[in-house]
């Protein structure tokens, strides 16, 4: 929804080339906001792995319907800051596909939403908090397009900066509660082979059978 808001925004800069683009986003984003109405915590539909699928088509092909200008790269740089956040979980998502040699159709939790929830997060507070984080890219997309070549580089390279490093303290946080929990659960260990006693117990009884059968 705040991607194809930006797309709005974007695409009336640009002309009648790009009418057709600003009609079907502005439709698209109308049904998006009925559909979230319902798919808001706690959820009465959901739109799937198909619908998510033909969501992310539709934006990429609006996305690229530009008008092609002298500082085009900068336009493409600003469109995929809007889409900064589903680009990086997906590509963490692959990255775990290849380093644990699991294949792709197998389900995994290893999505930000799932490991914000680890953390003792509810879900609209995960909500919240991917949704302000989206939201502050669809701000800083569309102030680089509008940017100078200089200008937008550094900018871009602020953005990415502030985003590595927010992810870089949530794996941190991530880190030290596994830590904290491996400690735990060894002085656990311990604390039960000290305190335990070992009994012997037959179960040969309950096995026995009668003569005859």
């Amino acid at each position: 929804f705040l991607v194809s808001c930006s797309l709005i925004a974007l695409s009336s800069t640009w002309g009648y080339r790009g009418e057709f683009c600003f009609v079907l986003i502005t439709l698209f984003v109308g049904s998006i906001g009925a559909f979230l109405v319902f798919n808001w915590h706690p959820a009465k539909i959901f739109i799937g792995n198909n619908g998510s699928l033909t969501v992310g088509f539709l934006i990429a092909v609006m996305s690229l319907s530009g008008p092609v200008q002298k500082e085009s790269w900068i336009q493409v740089l600003s469109v995929l800051l809007m889409m900064a956040y589903p680009i990086l979980d997906m590509g963490l998502c692959i990255f775990r596909y290849f380093k644990y040699k699991t294949p792709a159709s197998k389900e995994n939790r290893a999505h930000i939403h799932y490991r914000l929830q680890k953390f003792g997060l509810s879900v609209p507070q995960i909500c919240i908090l991917l949704l302000s984080i989206t939201f502050y890219l669809q701000l800083s997309s569309l102030s680089m397009s509008f940017m100078s070549i200089k200008i937008g580089l550094i900018f871009m390279f602020a953005i990415c900066f502030s985003l590595f490093t927010l992810f870089y303290l949530l794996r941190s946080i991530e880190r030290r509660r596994v830590q904290r929990f491996i400690l735990a659960s060894d002085d656990t260990e311990s604390t039960i082979v000290k305190e335990c006693l070992v009994a012997k117990i037959d179960l040969a009884p309950l096995f026995f059978q009668e003569k005859g059968r």
